[in-house]
């Protein structure tokens, strides 16, 4: 976003060079493959915990980006047709054949890897890794590449995923997606991998994916607090990791566990069925739409000010006969994004919204 929006600056030649959207994308995939290998780096040369590890760099990177930004978005990143660096936002917003370009490029990934993973030599290599370090060192294999490898691939996907984040919102702010990894980790248990590494499917993470993905979207639809959502995502983490614990018992002791969560499949049908009773309980913390809904999207309400703000845009709503949903978007201007999108179908006859960052607001309240 900063290299799309202000270009490069060279003040001893008094030029400013603008990138091209191929040159923007390549550099962005590039540093993030740079990150994936710190991390590697720390890991298997330095001895670092995995968990340590990646969440100091992703510290790291978060502070170096509200550094860089200076805590501000970099708005109108669908670039200017003079500067011939116009088409990103075809990235997370194009089609083809009626799909969204993210849907295309999920498919192409998932197959990609679904391949790698059961029908190469490195995809075998990385099972065997995962279950036992020890082991795949005596046959031979180079277990300090494959983890390196595997960092650098999941720092390359974390790229991506920025920037097909920043196409759809045609803004780049700092604080965008800060609570994605639980979603992540929430998608990868709840697809029977194994924490405890050498056992899971590209299908089954897609799968939990899709379950995350669609429990988001409901709660957000039924307007349930934020809070019971990121309660609901502990929640599923910890019942998953514990029947993957249960399954992985008789294994170690040599005996036959009877039930259901022997296999993955069993494990996500009891993680799902967990989750979705989790849900429906929770369904009754959610305002029901009214006919007159006034939809109230403000930043977070524990800063004392956008909580009177709320508080009085609701009561000046009802005082008018109006329904009020009440959002908080915290900061977040993708969340504000898909907050916008609940109003709207929920048929809001109106929105308040105190945004989290005026440019970043721009194509959602086009769809508005």
């Amino acid at each position: 976003g900063w290299r799309l929006h202000d270009g490069l600056v060279l003040r001893p030649l008094g030029v400013v060079v603008y990138f091209s959207i191929l040159s923007v994308i390549v550099i962005a995939l590039a540093v993030g493959l740079l990150v994936g290998a710190v991390n590697g780096l720390l890991v298997v040369r330095a001895r670092v915990a995995p968990f340590i590890a990646t969440l100091g760099t992703l510290y790291v990177a978060r502070g170096a980006a509200l550094l860089i930004s200076g805590g501000a978005t970099f708005p109108n990143l669908a670039g200017r047709p003079d500067l011939g660096n116009t088409g990103f936002a075809m990235l997370g917003t194009g089609t083809l054949l009626g799909l969204p370009a993210p849907i295309w490029l999920m498919a192409f990934l998932g197959a990609a890897f679904a391949f790698v993973a059961g029908r190469t030599p490195f995809g075998r290599r990385v099972y065997a890794v995962g279950d036992n370090e020890r082991a795949a060192s005596l046959v031979g294999i180079r277990v300090s590449r494959v983890r390196l490898a595997v960092y650098m691939i999941s720092g390359f996907c974390a790229a991506l995923t920025g920037l097909v984040i920043a196409s759809q919102l045609q803004a780049a702010h700092p604080a965008t997606g800060e609570t994605f990894e639980l979603s992540a980790i929430a998608a990868v248990v709840l697809g029977g991998t194994s924490l405890s590494g050498g056992r899971g499917t590209i299908g089954g993470t897609l799968v939990g994916a899709f379950v995350i993905g669609v429990l988001n979207d409901g709660l957000v639809l039924l307007g349930v607090s934020e809070f019971w959502q990121i309660v609901i995502k502990g929640a599923v983490i910890v019942v998953a990791v514990l029947l993957d614990q249960l399954a992985a018992r008789p294994a170690r002791s040599g005996t036959k566990w009877r039930g259901t969560g022997t296999s993955p499949s069993g494990r996500q049908a009891a993680a799902a069925g967990v989750l979705l009773a989790m849900a429906a309980g929770v369904m009754g913390c959610g305002a029901p739409p009214a006919k007159r809904l006034i939809a109230v999207i403000t930043p977070p309400h524990d800063n004392p000010f956008f909580k009177v703000e709320a508080e009085a845009a609701a009561a000046a709503a009802s005082a008018l006969g109006y329904a009020t949903l009440v959002l908080s978007h915290d900061d977040d201007a993708s969340r504000q994004d898909q907050l916008v999108d609940s109003a709207i179908a929920q048929g809001a006859a109106a929105i308040v919204l105190d945004n989290a960052g005026a440019d970043a607001t721009v194509a959602t309240l086009r769809r508005a």
